[in-house]
């Protein structure tokens, strides 16, 4: 199959399954221009339930998604360059080595040294890169979820959270979906899942709920709630021995937090976990990198004013 072909296969499958278009004859017509077709195919995905699928599906699924992201350009996170350094303490005493979370990862490699405390050190680099998350390659990027955990059902929505979906395919929707379904509660605000990227060019994806402010005037407890999500990653980040992290702006966009004061929550909270190790002993802290992915112009030089404070 080329990508037309696999791309009508799909239309035509999701179109199939959907429970207003059981009989053959309710089934629309395709259009017939590329782009509509792109749109109408997103359109299904979003719309779809976390329900089974066929491995047929996800085999023609996985071969388109794979071929669109070669016509873009991928970033590989060692490519971006640092704006700023951190010190990060690393416990090797026994405590915290070789815990992982769901036997994800490998310790890290790079150079650290011992200290008299019995703690080594390394240094962690911060970045700012202004660009679309889902071209990303790094160990894993952070989605701005909602509390439902299973992504944005709104078709072709703007957000991230709809973008990440979109890109990693159905099966990222059914791994949330499983999470849910054990939790058997929304997901709480200041929190972290992590799931494969499935199609994405990173490994994972962590989740997090940020705090939804509707007045755009966050109260104390909900400042505490954004730093909460990022220390919530860092720490899920770290128990996977994951190297490089790519964060979005949280509760930034729909969630409206004000943005200077959320790019000042998170470069701080970043900088204190790396220092501090998270006041836990969850696993060293195996993070090389962390990046801030921002959309605008005005978050990119918002993030890199910060940073060089």
């Amino acid at each position: 199959m080329n990508q037309r072909q696999r791309r009508t296969w799909l239309i035509r499958y999701l179109l199939e399954e959907h429970p207003d278009y059981q009989s053959n004859a309710a089934i629309p017509t395709i259009p017939r221009d590329e782009n509509e077709q792109r749109l109408l195919l997103r359109t299904l995905l979003n719309v779809r339930p976390p329900t089974p699928i066929s491995t047929r599906f996800l085999h023609i699924q996985d071969e388109y998604l794979q071929t669109e992201l070669k016509h873009h350009t991928i970033t590989d996170a060692n490519a971006i360059p640092p704006m700023a350094t951190a010190d990060a303490d690393e416990s090797f005493d026994g405590t915290a080595t070789g815990n992982t979370t769901n036997g994800i990862g490998t310790p890290a490699n790079a150079n650290t040294t011992a200290n008299a405390t019995g703690n080594k050190s390394h240094t962690t680099t911060l970045a700012v890169w202004q660009g679309d998350i889902t071209t990303l390659r790094c160990d894993a990027i952070v989605n701005a979820a909602n509390s439902g955990l299973t992504g944005c059902y709104a078709p072709n929505h703007r957000c991230i959270d709809n973008a990440i979906h979109s890109a990693a395919g159905v099966q990222l929707r059914l791994a949330c979906a499983e999470l849910m379904d054990r939790q058997r509660r929304p997901e709480p605000v200041g929190q972290a899942k992590i799931t494969p990227a499935f199609n994405l060019p990173s490994q994972y994806v962590l989740h997090t709920v940020g705090p939804m402010i509707p007045s755009g005037n966050p109260t104390a407890e909900e400042q505490a709630q954004l730093a909460d999500c990022y220390r919530a990653c860092l720490r899920l980040a770290a128990a996977n021995r994951l190297e490089s992290i790519a964060f979005c702006c949280i509760s930034t966009g729909e969630f409206r937090f004000p943005a200077e004061l959320a790019a000042r929550i998170a470069v701080r909270t970043v900088r204190e976990f790396l220092h501090t190790g998270g006041n836990d002993t969850i696993s060293p802290i195996s993070i090389r990198k962390v990046i801030f992915d921002v959309f605008s112009d005005r978050d990119r030089q918002l993030y890199e004013r910060i940073l060089a404070e």
